[in-house]
């Protein structure tokens, strides 16, 4: 069996200019390995804490302002000698001042009596008051602490045994050496149990003819996290998951699986029991705060919030303070005997899938890529002081105004994008930029291509708070969260308008910043993948964020590992329809014309048929402004996803591929957005639509597909699995909403129940593709080799 090498070498290719949309709440000095900085990590926790009360405060003293939360890339902070502001959010990015499109005027609605819960809020911050004391004391880097014994032991090479490895980019768009190892592994892991489901004997399977199948799992806080798990247990008890090569993961989805591969050892029963008794309580009960003073999971749960602040490149955020709390409840197991750091190392993760026995576990995040604005701002500032100057706006400064405010919007669509990086027990990067590094390298500073520094991987609690920021999204997509509460309001009509006249706006302002991680590919000029952003190698930090605020099923990494089948397990709880319209969209832009057409028009009908009728349209033409680069990367559309073929063959690269492509090329230039001829039926528990390289005006929706339905085809299968109510769980959403953090016990078993039955249901279907599909690539490579025999004799013949 082919063994991945234990270290390979992870070159990382230039990283996309972070359009962190806020600068980051007050960007304090970096700081040494001292007590220097245990402040702004306390006052980040404690801010979670605090923040809720500090907000009602908030609000009753100051309006909402009017400023531009658009920022350029965070530069590295500048120590300026002056001393640091130690107030509770001396380390929180301050809010610049805005140009924030002028709001509505609304007749509000009266709102009720809060002091009763302000006081409840206030009794409870009272009881949280001397654990933080006691947290704070940890964090004074004293002796003793857990600081100081945080940074003592850093460079320990039996701990870390990465502080001895120098790291590198890897500059390409195929797949690593660890992962195509991984995959061959992979599939003859998956001979014995494939031939046992498709009820024939071993003999009768050839590896290469084995479809690749992969299941991407959506975000949605712990109904995701949840529901993933179930559907997991579901998929492991039909066999079907011991097919599965890779998982991709957004959000919730993302804390499942780390979950699994870390405290759950690859044990989906263990790892379902250890989240059950885990979430019966809340990560900002005073308990928590307990793990973060008591050892030894104050420093286990420390260390990677620290390490980053000590760090060359480190500065703790919000969003770190919100992952470092989430750990406490998930990778903290119950008996303490068996706590180890590895636990919270992805790059770990790989003891479970270099011999091929777990499938591959992909998290993603975003980088939300912005125009660079400053030349822009300039002039903006400019007609400013004009305008001061002349006490009001004369017809010709406000034609300049309005040219201004057009040619910024014009800006964001063209060049504004969403840029997906993957995470693997293997390697960290970006397929748009080409550039990857080694997992255990990731928060290194990164020098034309090289690590500077000798640092512990970034922790999983660290990652665990971006993989989920779903508060860093912007404010259009906080609206698409709320608008089916809005719909109700008496004012539905003047909000629906304001959005819509300011929708590009509104998806350039981040209330809260993306989280900030050193770039690796910064110095890298000219040696990105063609159609990279142009100023991404001279950022110092790139900001990462939930990728479920963009698409919220994983599909991207799925896209370049040339799939066969892919499983969607779709927890969201609104928004369907642009995820089917989105996906589509990043389809197209990669020339995968072998995805599915998808009517999701059709399928989603409340989208289209609201009190706002532009909503669907509005949406899509969402999708097309922020992520297809046709107008403002062209080059981009034109590159193949994957050069190399992977080891092991598998559909788009099958015997006969390359040559349909390159016909069906030129047709795919003039398509237009994937709609079926036929109406979509309604949605069912197993939902199967099978993709063709032809132009079709029939529905690709087929789902119960028979072996010859499936090999009559060249496409990808995709089976799309949402979270419905049943009798195991009627009203899903209301009693797993995405912000609850707490469950009983009867709770989690019920979401659990309800995802088993929902992946059950569509078992036999299952079984049928796969066996379609197989079938279909026996076929292919039967038909190749005939050829290949055919071609050896005709040259024989010659001879």
């Amino acid at each position: 069996m082919l063994r991945p090498p234990a270290r390979p070498p992870c070159p990382i290719r230039r990283g996309g200019q972070y359009m962190p949309l806020l600068r980051p709440l007050s960007t304090q000095s970096r700081i040494r390995p001292a007590a220097a900085h245990n402040t702004s990590l306390t006052l980040s926790v404690a801010f979670l804490a605090a923040g809720t009360a500090y907000a009602v405060h908030r609000h009753q003293t100051r309006g909402f302002g009017s400023s531009t939360l658009l920022c350029e890339e965070q530069k590295s902070p500048k120590d300026d000698g002056k001393e640091k502001d130690s107030s509770l959010f001396s380390s929180l990015p301050s809010l610049p001042d805005l140009s924030f499109p002028k709001l509505p005027s609304v007749t509000m609605p009266e709102i009720p009596d809060l002091n009763a819960t302000i006081k409840t809020w206030s009794e409870s911050l009272n009881k949280l008051s001397k654990s933080f004391g006691d947290l704070q004391n940890e964090l004074s880097g004293g002796e003793g602490s857990t600081v100081a014994k945080i940074l003592a032991g850093k460079d320990d090479e039996e701990v870390n045994e990465e502080v001895g490895w120098d790291a590198t980019v890897r500059l390409g768009t195929e797949l690593g050496l660890s992962e195509r190892a991984f995959l061959r592994n992979r599939k003859e892991a998956a001979l014995k149990p494939f031939a046992k489901l498709m009820g024939v004997d071993e003999s009768e399977v050839r590896v290469e003819d084995i479809p690749v199948i992969a299941m991407a799992g959506s975000g949605g806080g712990y109904r995701a996290m949840v529901s993933t798990l179930g559907s997991i247990s579901a998929a492991k008890e039909t066999g079907v998951w011991d097919l599965i090569s890779f998982v991709s993961a957004v959000s919730g989805s993302c804390w499942a699986l780390n979950t699994m591969y870390s405290v759950g050892g690859g044990d989906i029963d263990k790892t379902i029991k250890h989240v059950k008794e885990r979430i019966t309580t809340p990560f900002l009960d005073p308990s928590t705060v307990e793990l973060l003073t008591n050892q030894p999971t104050s420093q286990y749960l420390l260390s990677g919030a620290v390490l980053k602040q000590s760090s060359k490149a480190g500065e703790v955020s919000i969003v770190d303070a919100y992952g470092t709390l989430v750990s406490a409840r998930l990778y903290v197991p119950s008996d303490l005997s068996t706590l180890t750091h590895r636990h919270l190392k992805i790059s770990h993760q790989r003891h479970l899938t270099d011999d091929g026995s777990h499938p591959l576990p992909i998290y993603c995040a975003i980088r939300h890529e912005l125009p660079n604005l400053k030349e822009l701002e300039e002039e903006q500032e400019k007609l400013m002081d004009r305008m001061k100057k002349g006490f009001g706006l004369s017809g010709k400064q406000e034609k300049e105004k309005k040219r201004l405010e057009e040619r910024r919007k014009d800006l964001v669509v063209r060049e504004g994008r969403w840029m997906w990086f993957e995470v693997s027990p293997y390697e960290v990067g970006c397929d748009e930029l080409g550039a990857w590094i080694p997992t255990w390298s990731l928060g290194r500073l990164f020098e034309n291509g090289k690590s500077t520094e000798r640092i512990p991987e970034l922790s999983l609690t660290v990652m665990s708070g971006i993989f989920a920021s779903a508060f860093c999204a912007t404010l259009f997509s906080y609206y698409n969260e709320v608008r089916p509460l809005l719909t109700a309001l008496p004012f539905w009509g003047t909000i629906s308008t304001f959005v819509k006249n300011n929708q590009q706006q509104l998806d350039s302002i981040h209330p809260f910043p993306p989280a900030e991680l050193p770039n690796f590919v910064k110095g890298l000029e000219g040696k990105l993948r063609e159609g990279a952003p142009e100023d991404i190698t001279k950022h110092d930090t790139l900001g990462f964020m939930d990728a479920g605020a963009n698409l919220n099923v994983p599909y991207l990494p799925l896209f370049r590992r040339d799939c066969d089948i892919l499983l969607a397990l779709d927890a969201s709880a609104d928004s369907q329809d642009l995820w089917f319209s989105r996906a589509a969209e990043y389809a197209e832009q990669r020339s995968l014309h072998l995805w599915p057409r998808i009517d999701a028009s059709s399928l989603f009908p409340d989208a289209t048929t609201t009190s706002d009728p532009d909503t669907a349209a509005l949406k899509v033409d969402q999708a097309k402004a922020q992520e297809q680069s046709a107008a403002g990367h062209p080059p981009h559309r034109k590159q193949e996803v994957n050069p190399q073929p992977p080891p092991v063959g598998s559909g788009p690269h099958s015997a006969g591929w390359k040559e349909k492509e390159k016909g069906a090329q030129e047709e795919k230039e003039s398509k237009p957005m994937p709609e079926s001829g036929e109406k979509e039926p309604p949605l069912g528990k197993c939902n199967i639509w099978i993709g063709s390289s032809k132009k079709e005006d029939t529905s690709c929706r087929n789902d119960h597909p028979t072996v010859e339905d499936v090999v009559a085809r060249d496409g990808i299968a995709l089976a799309y699995f949402p979270l419905t109510g049943g009798p195991e769980l009627e009203n899903v959403t209301e009693v797993w909403s995405t912000w609850r953090f707490e469950y009983t016990e009867e709770e989690t078993d019920k979401m659990v129940a309800l995802a088993k039955a929902n992946f059950k249901a569509g078992e036999k279907q299952l079984v049928s593709l796969i066996r379609g599909m197989w079938q279909r690539k026996k076929a292919q490579r039967l038909a190749a080799e005939a050829e290949a025999r055919t071609s050896a004799e005709a040259e024989r013949g010659l001879e």
